[in-house]
């Protein structure tokens, strides 16, 4: 999904830009979207994150930008801490194609299992460590984040 016009969330985006900027709005964002895809394999990107927190067995790789696909939708994304506090974690969410959000939010069951179109990894359920904390979607696995 390279186009920005594939990813939902970026209507808005589009829509803006293009009133703003004419057809020079469209390039500005898909611009932005390629640099955020970009990152999906940037070490160095990825060591801007994992080189200010330290977890047991969270490796700098795990803080670079994944692209995930489910039967609903995709997303693309990344593990981040709110104020680099390693108690707050969240996934960062750059853009999507879910139509309903309710899907996006429904990768998981409440028990904490994973469903049958979800990544595991990204259940609900009581926080084990910083890295499974609760966020403010779903809580994480680093290794179930990978692609």
């Amino acid at each position: 999904m390279d186009h920005p016009g594939q990813w939902s969330s970026l209507a808005d985006q589009l829509a803006g830009a293009s009133e703003l900027f004419d057809d020079r709005g469209r390039a500005m964002v898909a611009d932005w979207l390629a640099a955020e895809a970009a990152r999906i394999d940037d070490p160095h990107f990825a060591r801007l994150f994992g080189d200010q927190v330290q977890l047991p067995g969270v490796l700098p790789h795990d803080f670079a930008h994944r692209s995930i696909r489910a039967s609903r939708g995709a997303l693309m994304g990344g593990i981040r801490f709110y104020g680099r506090d390693t108690a707050r974690p969240f996934v960062e969410i750059i853009c999507h194609s879910f139509e309903d959000l309710d899907d996006l939010r429904d990768w998981s069951e409440p028990s904490g299992r994973c469903s049958p179109h979800a990544p595991c990894g990204f259940a609900r359920g009581p926080a084990a460590s910083p890295a499974r904390a609760l966020c403010s979607m779903f809580p994480f696995t680093p290794a179930a984040f990978a692609t």
